[in-house]
């Protein structure tokens, strides 16, 4: 399949399908959906992933993240307020957050575009995820999700199309997919280290 074919964002979508459909098939995304993850599961989860996204918060306030708007993107802050609403001993990060964080450490625009359209993205995913894991982890009014604060189908599509209509030749195209596909991968990674539920 050649991507320079399509619109950037369908370029985007295509080139990460497969790593979405296997973080979704990881034990921790399907008790996460089945509602059925544990305080702790889900609390080592995002002690996984708050480094991960203090660091691409910065990288992004460094370079920017181009046609993604960065409101979708930073969710550093949000990560760490709900690991503090689950309370317990923090579980210190695994190898494979700290690789993923190595990746991140060298990420450059344009690459950066992707890694931020992925991050964004998921927000979608949010939208879904949010009231399974509240009546999961039994919390109510938001406490504890603020990291899974959704995004409308209206304002996605608006993103995607601000992605298309942003002008990339063909090498910067090629570095922005490359930036979402290792920011797949390295979700993926994490997701999969996830081993109880």
């Amino acid at each position: 399949m050649h991507l320079c074919l399509f619109p950037l964002s369908r370029a985007l979508r295509e080139a990460t399908a497969d790593s979405h459909r296997r973080i979704e098939a990881t034990a921790m995304a399907q008790a996460m959906v089945a509602g059925r993850v544990s305080r702790a599961a889900y609390a080592a989860l995002l002690a996984d992933l708050a480094p991960v996204h203090r660091l691409l918060d910065e990288r992004i306030a460094a370079i920017g993240c181009g046609p993604v708007p960065v409101d979708l993107v930073l969710r550093a802050t949000a990560v760490e307020d709900d690991l503090a609403v689950l309370g317990g001993e923090r579980p210190a990060p695994t190898a494979v957050s700290r690789l993923v964080c190595r990746w991140i450490e060298g990420i450059r625009h344009p690459a950066a575009i992707g890694a931020a359209y992925v991050v964004a993205g998921s927000r979608m995913g949010s939208t879904v995820l949010r009231p399974l894991l509240a009546r999961a982890l039994g919390l109510a009014g938001g406490a504890g999700l603020r990291s899974h604060e959704g995004l409308t189908r209206e304002r996605w599509s608006q993103v995607c199309r601000d992605i298309d209509a942003w002008e990339a030749g063909d090498r910067v195209r090629a570095e922005v997919i490359d930036g979402a596909c290792g920011m797949m991968d390295g979700l993926l990674a994490v997701y999969g280290e996830q081993t109880r539920a």
